[in-house]
């Protein structure tokens, strides 16, 4: 029974090192789905095989997304997985979501709409109410501070004026950027973003600021208040 089992471990352990070095030669965005899962297991799921556990959650789910995107109660429950494995898989997104933010953060210059579109998406990415960021900038384009300034349900925001004033004057901006996100909507704006827009713009002209943007990403891209128009 004792040699059994170590062969079983032995064999095991080689698959999982085949399957690292067939991802590691060929890239994770080039194996599928099923294998791109089980190798995010191998490293939750010590001395197991996760093959047939990445199988079912593929068939469950949908596709490699939707688990990582799922509902910590749902995964909790799913058999074979269980509440420790449940939140290491919730947080994967989490830990993506801060190598973006933080990779896109060491970009100290938003010098064209590319960078600054690449800009807002990083910050947005998986936020499921809606936020209020303001991005100071000096006359060269360095951010010189990205700050939320409120936050709201799903379908609305609070802009407190008074915060954003105080942050535009302490950073020394030149130039800002405002910014916020529609999680479950299109990105074009609403009335009341419009007016919203206006309001800011008069602050930033009476105390010398030039108005670059106001970017809101939605589901289906980033609108460009400046340019009237959706960039995806």
């Amino acid at each position: 029974m004792e040699n059994n089992v170590k062969i079983a471990e032995n064999i095991h352990k080689n698959h999982r090192k085949r399957l690292l070095d067939n991802i590691f030669k060929s890239g994770i965005e080039n194996v599928s789905e099923i294998n791109a899962l089980e190798f995010i297991l191998t490293y939750i799921i010590p001395r197991k095989d996760t093959n047939p556990l990445a199988h079912n959650l593929i068939k469950e789910f949908g596709n490699l997304a939707n688990v990582l995107d799922a509902d910590f109660e749902r995964l909790k429950n799913f058999p074979g997985l269980g509440e420790r494995t449940a939140k290491l898989i919730v947080l994967l997104p989490q830990i993506f979501y801060r190598y973006k933010l933080e990779k896109q953060a060491n970009k100290k210059y938003l010098k064209n709409m590319g960078d600054i579109i690449n800009f807002y998406l990083a910050l947005y990415e998986n936020k499921n109410v809606e936020e209020f960021y303001i991005t100071c900038l000096d006359l060269k384009n360095k951010v010189l501070a990205n700050k939320k300034i409120s936050g709201g349900n799903i379908n609305s925001i609070k802009i407190d004026k008074k915060e954003f004033t105080i942050l535009l004057v302490n950073s020394k901006a030149s130039k800002v950027i405002i910014s916020h996100c529609h999680p479950e909507s299109s990105c074009l704006p609403s009335r009341d973003d419009i007016n919203s827009t206006k309001a800011i713009i008069e602050v930033a002209n009476l105390l010398g600021i030039d108005f670059i943007d106001h970017i809101i990403v939605g589901i289906d891209g980033c609108y460009s208040y400046s340019h009237l128009e959706i960039i995806k």
